[in-house]
């Protein structure tokens, strides 16, 4: 374009081929280097190509996270100075809802009077299958309220085949319910009813439910590793996503410890309000500023 501009912002992982301006890109993971067995080969190669070369002809980076930009620095050779942590936020819709909504929102869903919440797609990383094994074994051992139910909340994403299939062969399936993906006000008020929520991914660019959870006031169990514990602060209850056991471990103190789920809650809003679009909004207009021509 001939025009004249101060900046270019690409806000997810690409830039144009020239720019008369400074540019800066906004980077939200490199899942395709740390787990390639979940995209096709050329994918994959295409991927690591225009994503280092965003990265490198950038004036600056924006990264969602400490963990993504720890991957930038490490696999592309990227100078840690060139590259900003900007949290993201929750998006507004995301806000407790009043009783009688709540009670519309329970009927529409058919909603458990205690659950346990899975938000986000359905694809190997998010470890579902896993979590839903270790809930099916808390049930086997009368160890969780025996009217709890495990809901899943989400579109389908790649791989999903053995998730769905390993969920049918367990034995307690009838506690565990595939909703489908639902949004706004209404999502708002599934994660507000919850007893609790997991979501111990094996990684993420950041981990935006765990933020939206504790805002609704639900504790939330995630895992121990990539992005994670920067979302989650010292109000998640942080297990080993490969271990099943520790998943059911978590799921059960916050399933019947109602002290501890307490705690959860009051760290969840105070962690929760350290996010917010006024400050995100504020960070990236600082990086605006230094590098706008």
């Amino acid at each position: 374009d001939k025009g004249d501009f101060n900046l270019f912002h690409g806000p997810s992982h690409v830039l144009p081929q020239r720019s008369r301006c400074p540019m800066v890109v906004t980077m939200l993971d490199l899942i395709f280097i740390r787990y390639p067995n979940y995209f096709r080969l050329w994918d994959r190669n295409y991927y690591r190509y225009i994503f280092r070369k965003s990265a490198h002809r950038a004036d600056h980076i924006i990264s969602i996270s400490s963990a993504t930009k720890a991957d930038l620095v490490n696999y592309f050779g990227v100078p840690e100075e060139k590259i900003s942590v900007i949290h993201p936020a929750f998006d507004d819709i995301f806000v407790p809802q009043s009783a009688e909504r709540l009670d519309q929102i329970r009927t529409r869903y058919r909603l458990p009077q205690t659950y346990l919440l899975y938000v986000g797609t359905i694809e190997p990383r998010k470890n579902i299958l896993r979590t839903a094994q270790a809930f099916n074994g808390l049930i086997d051992a009368a160890a969780i309220p025996p009217d709890a139910e495990f809901l899943i909340v989400g579109s389908k994403g790649w791989f999903y085949d053995d998730i769905l299939n390993g969920i049918r062969a367990l034995k307690h399936r009838d506690r565990i319910r595939l909703m489908g993906p639902i949004y706004a006000e209404d999502l708002a008020g599934v994660y507000q009813s919850a007893q609790a929520m997991a979501y111990p991914s094996e990684f993420e660019g950041f981990g935006y439910p765990v933020i939206e959870a504790m805002r609704l006031g639900t504790p939330v169990l995630t895992g121990n590793i990539s992005s994670l514990p920067e979302a989650g602060g010292d109000a998640a209850l942080l297990v080993d996503p490969t271990s099943v056991d520790e998943i059911a471990a978590g799921i059960r103190q916050l399933l019947t410890d109602e002290t501890f789920r307490q705690g959860c809650i009051a760290r969840g809003h105070q962690h929760a309000a350290t996010f917010s679009p006024a400050k995100m909004a504020a960070q990236t207009m600082d990086v605006y500023r230094r590098f706008s021509r």
